[in-house]
């Protein structure tokens, strides 16, 4: 999916593209690489699992070409994310104190998704007032800080989330993986499951 979507915006399928021309071919598309590249950064600060999509990428281009000198689109391409992402973690470190690559979002969205009790999608807590995005980050730093006995930042918070998540899973394995195969299911059926926006409701305003 990721990949049709950036071959759309640039007019090309760069993996395919690169894989399969000569390797002049290949130079002379290296903007095509650098675009994509700087497009993962960009979907990457809305959604940061596009970062695993990007290492998938460049792990499957590295193989296909064998580490040889035709590796060199897949340079230009982490080079593009690097300085599309550079500005963001920069100011992640001056404001926030710590070096978050692009949100520090991880350790709330891994418990609500591995928690005791999750459903498998999108799930609300009952410690959280409100559910834009802004309002609830610090929900989930506030609660936290509540249950840790501290003021904690981001970071930090999204730390403890995540074990809370590891302690729910280790403290019962045999619901973890009923859970996972539930997601499998949700993956690979035909109707996608919707979480906190129905899609009935995403027609009204969007044709696509």
């Amino acid at each position: 999916v990721h990949t049709n979507t950036i071959g759309i915006l640039v007019g090309h399928d760069p993996y395919r593209t690169s894989v399969s021309c000569p390797y002049e071919a290949e130079k002379k598309k290296l903007w095509v690489w650098g675009v994509a590249g700087g497009l993962c950064a960009l979907s990457a600060m809305a959604r940061p699992s596009m970062l695993l999509f990007a290492a998938l990428l460049a792990a499957a281009y590295l193989w296909r070409v064998r580490f040889t000198k035709r590796a060199m689109p897949i340079v230009v391409f982490v080079l593009a994310m690097m300085v599309v992402h550079a500005p963001i973690s920069i100011r992640n470190v001056r404001n926030g104190g710590s070096a978050v690559l692009v949100t520090a979002s991880g350790g709330a969205n891994f418990y609500i998704g591995n928690r005791a009790g999750a459903s498998g999608i999108y799930d609300e807590v009952n410690f959280i007032a409100t559910y834009d995005a802004p309002t609830e980050a610090e929900g989930y730093r506030l609660e936290a800080s509540k249950r840790l006995g501290r003021n904690v930042e981001l970071q930090e918070a999204a730390e403890y989330w995540q074990r809370e998540a590891r302690r729910d899973i280790l403290g019962n394995p045999g619901e973890w993986i009923a859970l996972e195969l539930k997601k499998l299911w949700w993956t690979i059926r035909n109707e996608e499951q919707a979480n906190n926006l129905s899609f009935e409701g995403v027609r009204s305003f969007a044709s696509v």
